[in-house]
């Protein structure tokens, strides 16, 4: 079993750009961008939450507003000189990654099964040709036109979500 941390890297070693060698704190404009991947990721976690539910899911958005309003009014309050950028993008990751695995942790649900399926899908979102695509605008990869019918992850996350209750099942 490959760690997380080694797919990932896999995935950015093929879908450039190229992971540095040494530890590199991100600039201004990636490290936007890397937010936004995680709002996205946030905001889809909120509609999962609301059940589909269109009123819930604006309602838990607009308190996500409420509470990325809360946490800037927070930082700025410290007023904490930045000396370096990267202690403090991998203090704020590594306690992203904390906060994710405890969610993991309080629904029941072993991660790591469901991040090798989301990573052969990541690998499947290369063209025919073997290269990537991404989007103008928000510099996501571009799933080709057959990654939905090869590659999507969800009913493989179901049936491992279905397995993990068995296995819960039979203690």
């Amino acid at each position: 079993m490959t760690e997380p941390y080694q797919m990932a890297r896999e995935f950015h070693k093929i879908f450039a750009p190229e992971p540095p060698e040494k530890p590199t704190a991100f600039s201004i404009e990636r490290g936007s961008f890397r937010a936004g991947f995680k709002a996205e990721e946030i905001v889809e976690f909120l509609y999962g939450a609301a059940q589909g539910d269109e009123q819930t899911f604006h309602e838990l958005v607009g308190k996500l507003h409420e509470s990325i309003d809360q946490a800037q009014k927070k930082v700025l309050a410290k007023a904490e000189v930045v000396e370096d950028p990267l202690i403090a993008e991998v203090d704020a990751l590594t306690d992203l990654l904390y906060f994710t695995y405890g969610s993991f942790a309080l629904i029941g649900v072993d991660p790591q099964p469901i991040f090798e399926i989301v990573h052969r899908a990541n690998l499947g979102k290369l063209f025919p040709d073997g290269k990537p695509r991404y989007h103008p605008v928000t510099n996501k990869v571009l799933k080709p036109e057959d990654w939905q019918k090869n590659y999507a992850p969800e009913p493989l996350i179901k049936k491992e979500l279905d397995r993990q209750k068995g296995k819960a099942d039979s203690f």
